[in-house]
């Protein structure tokens, strides 16, 4: 057996001096106490299981770009729950895991669905999810690593402003959360001194209000690199993004009218000397 925990306390001070509108002005100091503890226990040389919880808080922005009305919420705190499962595989060729987690966050900030101009507080929202990853070597030269998650995130306590009138928006989505995603890679090792690797990335389908009327699609996007080890102080490399120039959403604004695409198709040469 095994026991882990920590303890961290932040004391972060923020002034703000806005010198055209002198309303903007604040002073605001933010103080908060946050741990964690854990237990592992080895079942074998090669397999162990997991238990930890641990509490967190978070600023509503970063510190720096705190504003005079982000000023007058409380940070957000958050609790997370997880147990989980590893082992290596035989031989040293590869290891599994499995975790199992929940996670609560309080006093989220949230954009109002009629004015977007108007900022809320979320009572609280969830997360309970199954995330699972595999390293497996398939011969000496060649690797392969996948991973995926499926969660399931709802508000747990959100009444939202809509026309003047209070609307409870339990039990929904909350905006901008996939519940589904995955990464494959395999790495192949074809020459002494040379190596490629090809990806898969997939994020699942996103609401883009908290009534969930609208989405934001799902996407795939594959990635390649091509890397040389020309010396032992130098590799030179060819990295493709977006292998398939995929025009996918990567985020949204204004209510999901406006859409930040993700990058076309980017090929960029690189050098790594180490001395």
């Amino acid at each position: 057996w095994s026991l882990v925990g920590g303890l961290r306390r932040d004391h972060a001070k923020v002034e703000r001096s806005d010198l055209l509108n002198a309303a903007n002005d604040f002073d605001k100091t933010f103080r908060y106490t946050t741990g964690r503890v854990g237990a592992i226990y080895s079942l074998s040389p090669t397999q162990s299981a997991y238990v930890q919880v641990a509490r967190a808080v978070d600023p509503l922005a970063g510190l720096i770009s705190t504003n005079a009305t982000q000023a007058q919420f409380d940070v957000s705190t958050g609790r997370q729950v997880e147990v989980g499962y590893k082992q290596l595989l035989a031989d040293q060729r590869g290891a599994w895991s499995l975790a199992l987690y929940q996670i609560d966050k309080k006093k989220l900030l949230s954009r109002s669905e009629s004015n977007p101009t108007v900022t809320q507080q979320v009572g609280q929202q969830s997360s309970k999810g199954l995330e699972a990853s595999v390293d497996l070597a398939l011969t000496p030269t060649l690797r392969v690593e996948a991973n995926a998650a499926a969660l399931r995130a709802r508000y747990d306590d959100f009444n939202e402003v809509v026309g003047g009138n209070l609307v409870s928006r339990d039990g929904n989505t909350p905006t901008g959360v996939p519940e589904r995603m995955a990464n494959l890679w395999v790495d192949w090792r074809f020459l002494p001194q040379w190596q490629a690797l090809a990806g898969l990335r997939y994020v699942g389908p996103r609401e883009v209000n908290s009534a969930n009327t609208r989405q934001i699609g799902s996407y795939t996007v594959a990635d390649a690199l091509v890397y040389w080890n020309v010396r032992r102080d130098l590799r030179l490399g060819l990295e493709v993004g977006n292998l398939f120039d995929r025009d996918y959403p990567l985020t949204f604004s204004n209510g999901g009218d406006q859409w930040l695409l993700g990058r076309p198709r980017t090929v960029m040469l690189s050098a790594d000397l180490r001395f």
